[in-house]
């Protein structure tokens, strides 16, 4: 008997915290319903780059990354920072967090800090100084982005708030996050990419872990410090998707329901993204890429979640 017991007790702990079968992706119109839920808007762009824009229930708003400034020539900063924003008449932004210093996560924030018809609570990030990034990544190029963001967020007098490792950011309605790790500083490859800011937002029952460009380094010491309490309902994938991030080991130990990914088309076609989403596919969890639902967001009212393209009239 004691031996069934145990067997019982450890199939129960393989089960999601949250359980239930994974939405699918329908589309409505921005209603009171959905305005008094949790609103993770994902944005959608045709390379690399993150954004996410988190809306609480009380209307409190985060920026998590803004994705490319200019790149090819092309401002991405207008066409999909600043359109997200518009699509939800946006003129506050209680908060910006920066995951690291990339200029595909953070090259359009110095674009938003010079709009003075935006005004920014504060601005947080781990601060990564230029020369660990050069020493780990001799290639590094996005000093100037980093030093325009500190002369941007001191001549408005914007709060630059410097995250560690245990800290809890507030969202609003009772929604928290906590930091889980600011980097892997013996990481060997990807250097900057594993110096990411990694936190678990929860709401309710609703969790999501938040990954940068968190690479195996890093994988390797939150599995070595938390283990299966990184356990969440959604995972956003770490790298968009593609090599060299989001390890066998660590999608059993976060056991995610729901994993997406900022990842353009042309990645999911070339090796590098196919090798991740057959490891994503093998673990039994449902992947949903930017570039199959630009418009995405993740609906959550703290017990059950869905998955909408939201048209905001």
């Amino acid at each position: 008997m004691k031996k069934f017991f145990l067997m019982i007790t450890a199939a129960l702990s393989m089960v999601p915290a949250f359980a239930g079968a994974v939405p699918q992706v329908t589309k409505k119109n921005f209603t009171p319903e959905l305005r008094s839920c949790l609103r993770i808007r994902q944005g959608a762009f045709d390379t690399v780059s993150d954004l996410y824009l988190v809306t609480a229930p009380d209307g409190t708003q985060t920026l998590i990354d803004g994705g490319l400034g200019i790149h090819r020539n092309r401002p991405y900063y207008k066409n999909v920072l600043f359109k997200v924003l518009q699509e939800q008449k946006i003129s506050h932004l209680d908060q910006i967090i920066i995951t690291h210093p990339h200029s595909d996560h953070f090259g359009s924030i110095p674009f938003l800090l010079k709009r003075q018809d935006i005004s920014v609570g504060k601005v947080c990030w781990a601060y990564l100084p230029p020369e660990v990034a050069q020493a780990g990544e001799p290639k590094w190029q996005d000093k100037p982005i980093q030093d325009e963001i500190i002369k941007l967020c001191r001549e408005r007098k914007i709060p630059l708030i410097e995250l560690k490792k245990g800290d809890t950011l507030a969202f609003g309605s009772g929604i928290t996050a906590k930091i889980l790790s600011t980097g892997a500083r013996s990481a060997k490859h990807n250097f900057v990419n594993n110096q990411s800011l990694v936190f678990q937002l929860r709401y309710g029952k609703f969790t999501m872990l938040f990954t940068g460009d968190c690479g195996f380094a890093q994988e390797h010491e939150l599995l070595k410090e938390y283990g299966d309490s990184l356990r969440s309902t959604v995972l956003k994938c770490a790298h968009h998707g593609g090599s060299g991030s989001t390890g066998a080991k660590f999608l059993a130990a976060v056991a995610p329901q729901l994993i997406t990914s900022p990842m353009p088309k042309w990645l999911s076609g070339r090796r590098q993204g196919q090798e991740v989403e057959a490891r994503i596919r093998s673990n039994g969890a449902q992947f949903i890429r930017s570039w199959e639902y630009p418009r995405l967001s993740i609906v959550s009212d703290g017990e059950t979640f869905e998955l909408v393209e939201i048209t905001y009239l």
